[in-house]
């Protein structure tokens, strides 16, 4: 097959070996499983099985392959290959170029100062700007990135070898048959239910900075599916993940911080009548890095469903609505309402006991100031000897501290919290004890509420007895084993971010 590419034909014709530049020309190529369909070669990097080459689909486009990169193998790197020798001219180095898609800026600018153009490369270099009259690219890296986020990398054709789980152990799993029903999921249909006849809508808005679409809507017998799906920037998302042990507090923080942790709440008007919510699902998809494989398969498979981007971070929403009056009717108007969940945002932190027993914490939004008057300050005890049978000893001890806050806030809009995490239960030789488990509080009885998983609880509720109803607040530490001088707490703000929107949808 003939190459379109004058550019390309002169560089061939050169003679020349740039093995030093990462691209040898051979009289003869080997295709992997992994070799896009129909891809004409232009030349290999010698190690790795790594190669170059266009495909008919996409004209002059050149794209670098690397077999060893299971489920991530095909990038585009330049849009004709005039583009690629100033690309080359930049950086000296194919490798560069076929690493580009898996890099940061600060790593592509690490490569360039750790390894400067050899005396060989350079003469090449010289070489091919003499031949061609060229200048290297500018930005190269942006140019580069630019066009992979550009690129659909679900568009290239493949060979059978590709799907052939044998030849690799990353090819994606074929989707299953498209079946939506009321109760079932996005490829889990309930075999009692039947099919939902879908009416497209292609109804695009944007919302909390997201670009959102509603592609279809499913009208089954019991009620109305609608499919909600968020684009987001994937670059954006990785500012938000953080490397490394997580605290509470850093966890709170990515989730109020990073864009697919939308946290979004659906209502339906269907004919003009409220639907009734019965439940929905949700994922997400974040296109997979090198060496991840090829992501979540469900959400693939949703986005491919519909043609989407996979180069993008996806939310992928999904609510059940039954029908007002019970009955399906004729589907002539569709009102969605979206609301955000409030999501917690850190504040400030203080110790006690304080001085003075007055605590300033600021919203970190608002920066608005409230006023936290400590007016007790008491260690407790917990009767843990209803949880005996699981053969465990529990931490039982906790600081109990009660408090106004000014101005006034509603208890669902914030939380006093201990900075530290409860102790973990240890095992002990015990027996069960008879009677209530009950705790006096200035007399009082008032119920124990223990919340934990596998590593043991984690918060202690404390409930006031009935008729209490002035401002006087209660906030309870982490439990312990041993009671503690000093406790750091931290006060957490819940906020919804964004506002409501409405979307005429039908």
């Amino acid at each position: 097959m003939r190459i379109p590419m004058n550019t390309y034909e002169r560089f061939q014709k050169m003679k020349i070996d740039f093995a030093c530049l990462g691209i040898q020309q051979l009289e003869h190529y080997e295709n992997y499983y992994c070799t896009p369909k129909d891809a004409v070669i232009l030349g290999s990097a010698g190690v790795d099985g790594i190669h170059y080459c266009t495909i008919p689909e996409f004209g002059e486009m050149v794209f670098a392959v690397n077999p060893m990169d299971f489920g991530d193998c095909v990038h585009p790197i330049a849009r004709n290959f005039e583009d690629l020798l100033r690309l080359l001219l930049s950086c000296a180095d194919m490798a560069v170029l076929e690493q580009c898609y898996a890099w940061d800026e600060e790593q592509y600018k690490a490569w360039l100062i750790d390894c400067p153009a050899t005396r060989e490369q350079a003469q090449a270099l010289a070489t091919i700007q003499s031949e061609f009259g060229l200048e290297p690219m500018e930005d190269a890296f942006s140019y580069v990135k630019q066009l992979q986020r550009e690129f659909d990398l679900s568009k290239i054709p493949y060979t059978e070898d590709f799907y052939d789980i044998d030849m690799n152990p990353a090819a994606p799993k074929p989707a299953p048959e498209w079946k939506v029903t009321f109760r079932g999921d996005f490829h889990s249909a309930d075999q009692q239910g039947t099919l939902g006849n879908p009416v497209q809508t292609n109804k695009e808005f944007h919302w909390a900075g997201i670009d959102w679409v509603i592609p279809e809507v499913y009208a089954c017998e019991e009620g109305l599916v609608v499919l909600t799906l968020g684009k987001v920037d994937p670059v954006e998302v990785r500012k938000h993940i953080h490397d490394g042990p997580a605290t509470q507090e850093d966890i709170e923080r990515m989730d109020a911080e990073c864009p697919l942790n939308i946290h979004l709440r659906c209502a339906a008007k269907i004919n003009g009548s409220n639907g009734v919510y019965c439940g929905g699902s949700g994922m997400v998809w974040m296109p997979p890095m090198p060496g991840e494989g090829n992501g979540y398969d469900d959400a693939r498979w949703v986005l491919e469903h519909y043609g989407f981007d996979t180069n993008y971070a996806w939310i992928i929403n999904r609510d059940n609505y039954r029908w007002p009056d019970g009955a399906r009717p004729e589907l002539h108007s569709l009102e969605v309402t979206i609301t955000q969940r409030p999501v917690s945002l850190p504040g400030t932190h203080f110790k006690t006991p304080v001085d003075g027993n007055v605590v300033n914490v600021q919203h970190p939004l608002s920066g608005k100031i409230y006023t936290l008057t400590i007016e007790d300050l008491k260690h407790e005890e917990a009767d843990m000897r209803n949880m005996q049978s699981m053969g465990l000893e529990f931490p039982t001890k906790y600081t109990q501290m009660e408090y106004r806050i000014e101005p006034e806030l509603a208890a669902r809009q914030y939380r006093i919290m201990d900075c530290k995490q409860s102790d973990e239960p240890r095992p002990m030789k015990i027996t069960r004890a008879e009677g209530p488990a009950q705790v006096q509080i200035n007399g009082e009885a008032a119920a124990i509420g223990i919340i934990g998983g596998a590593d043991g609880p984690t918060a202690v509720f404390v409930g006031r007895p009935a008729g209490k109803t002035s401002q006087l607040r209660m906030a309870s530490s982490s439990m312990r084993f041993e009671h503690v001088d000093e406790v750091e707490w931290r006060i957490v703000f819940l906020e919804k971010l964004h506002e409501d929107i409405t979307i005429q949808v039908i």
